[in-house]
C-alpha cells in the first residue's frame, strides 16, 4: 500500500441490499444469527446524550455519555445482558461530552472521553483519571473563539504502533503515544482536515478519519501520518467509521453506508441502509459482521464486504459481484438509536442505546 498523495476517487459500485425492511433473517456466511425472539431490555437508569455512536464495549463494562457524565453498565458474561447496576463518573471539567469509546493498546482497555474542552483518558476499571488533556493548551491557534465553541471528536486506537489518535473540531489530529511504563503523552498534533471531525477509526497501521462534509482521509501512521488517500465527501456528515481486510465502511447522515477498498483506492460498494441518518456503528470482534442503526428506529446486521469467485460451465473464473448482505433487520418502536455495540465478552450480544429511554436494548446471538 503505497503513498499515492491525496486524490478524490469515484467508482461505478454494484449494491448489496439496500431496503432492510422489518425483521427479515438472511444466509449469510457467519454462523451468528439473530432475531426478533432474542429482544429485550434492562433498565440502567439514565439515558443518553443525543450523539452519534454514543455507546461502548470492552467485555466487563458498557460506557455511554450524559451530559458531562460518563455512565457505565455491566456485561454479564454468562447471559450476554446489561446487568442494571450503573455507575456515574464526571468528567473534571464538567464539559459536555460528545464520545466515549474503549481502545485497546497491548493486551489493556482504556476509556478515551472527548468533550468540549478536550478529552479524559480513564484506566480499564472506568473510572480511574490516567490523563488529561486540555485543548486550551494544545498548539492550535484558536484565535478569538470562546470556550465552548471546540471539542474534540473521533477516537481511534492504532494497534500498531501502540498510539490512541483523537480528532477535533479544527479538524486536527491529536496523537497520544501510550505504554504501561511511560503512561501517556501527546506524540503529536497534525493538520488534516478543512472541517470538524466527527469519526476516526484504527486498521492496523491505517488511522482512517471522516469529516462534517463526509471526506473521508486515510493516514499511514508507519510513515508518521502522511496521507495516503482522500475519499471526497457530498456534504453530508460521516458519522462512523469502521475498518477490516484492507476495507473502509463509512456511515452517513443521509443514511448510506459507502465501501472503500484501500488498495485499490476506490468507491467500492454504496447502499442505501437507513432512511434517516445512521447514528451508530459497530463491527463484530471476530466475525465478518456488522451492524447499523439509525434515526429510522431500524437494527441491521450486515455480512462484512467480499468479492466471490464462482466458476462457469465453460471452467472460466468470473466475479459475481460485490456482496454486502443483511443478515438480519428489525424495527424497534419509539427508538431514537444513539449507538450500537457487540459484546465483547464473547455472547455475541448487540446492544443499542436509545436517546430519552433509561434502558438499554439488547438481541442476544443464537446459533
Amino acid at each position: 500500500m503505497g503513498n499515492s498523495g491525496i486524490n478524490p476517487f469515484s467508482c461505478k459500485t454494484n449494491t448489496g441490499s439496500d431496503d432492510p425492511g422489518n425483521s427479515r433473517d438472511h444466509t449469510g456466511m457467519s454462523s451468528v444469527l439473530y432475531s426478533d425472539a432474542s429482544y429485550g431490555v434492562v433498565n440502567v437508569g439514565h439515558s443518553p446524550s443525543l450523539l452519534f455512536n454514543n455507546l461502548t464495549c470492552n467485555g466487563h463494562l458498557g460506557v455511554f455519555m450524559k451530559g458531562s457524565k460518563v455512565l457505565t453498565f455491566q456485561e454479564a458474561s454468562l447471559s450476554g445482558k446489561a446487568v442494571a447496576g450503573e455507575s456515574l463518573y464526571s468528567l473534571k471539567d464538567k464539559a459536555n461530552g460528545t464520545q466515549a469509546k474503549w481502545c485497546l493498546i497491548g493486551s489493556r482497555y482504556y476509556l478515551v472521553c472527548t468533550s468540549f474542552s478536550g478529552l479524559q483518558i480513564f484506566g480499564d476499571d472506568g473510572k480511574t483519571v490516567e490523563y488529561v488533556f486540555p485543548l486550551k493548551t494544545s498548539d492550535i491557534d484558536f484565535g478569538g473563539e470562546p470556550d465552548g465553541s471546540y471539542f474534540t471528536r473521533g477516537i481511534a486506537a492504532i494497534s500498531a504502533t501502540d498510539e490512541i489518535c483523537v480528532g477535533a473540531s479544527t479538524g486536527h489530529i491529536f496523537v497520544f503515544s501510550v505504554s504501561v511504563e511511560d503512561g501517556i503523552s501527546l506524540k503529536d498534533t497534525k493538520a488534516s482536515h478543512k472541517y470538524a471531525i466527527c469519526s476516526a477509526c484504527g486498521i492496523e497501521n491505517v488511522l482512517a478519519t471522516g469529516d462534517d462534509y463526509g471526506n473521508i482521509i486515510l493516514c499511514d501512521a508507519f510513515e508518521d501520518y502522511e496521507n495516503l488517500c482522500r475519499f471526497q465527501g457530498k456534504g453530508h456528515p460521516c458519522t462512523g467509521l469502521i475498518g477490516k481486510n484492507g476495507y473502509v465502511v463509512a456511515s452517513y447522515t443521509s443514511g448510506h453506508l459507502r465501501v472503500f477498498n484501500i488498495r485499490q483506492q476506490c468507491l467500492y460498494i454504496e447502499v442505501a441502509a437507513h432512511s434517516r441518518a445512521i447514528t451508530g456503528m459497530d463491527m463484530h470482534p471476530s466475525d465478518n459482521l456488522f451492524v447499523t442503526v439509525g434515526e429510522d428506529s431500524i437494527l441491521s446486521v450486515w455480512s462484512f464486504p467480499q468479492e466471490n469467485d464462482d466458476n462457469l460451465d465453460t471452467g472460466r473464473l468470473i466475479k459475481s459481484g460485490r456482496a454486502m448482505k443483511v443478515q438480519f433487520s428489525t424495527t424497534s418502536d419509539s427508538a431514537y438509536f444513539t449507538g450500537v455495540q457487540f459484546t465483547r465478552n464473547g455472547t455475541n450480544t448487540i446492544f443499542a442505546s436509545v436517546y430519552d429511554q433509561d434502558s438499554i436494548r439488547y438481541w442476544s446471538a443464537q446459533y
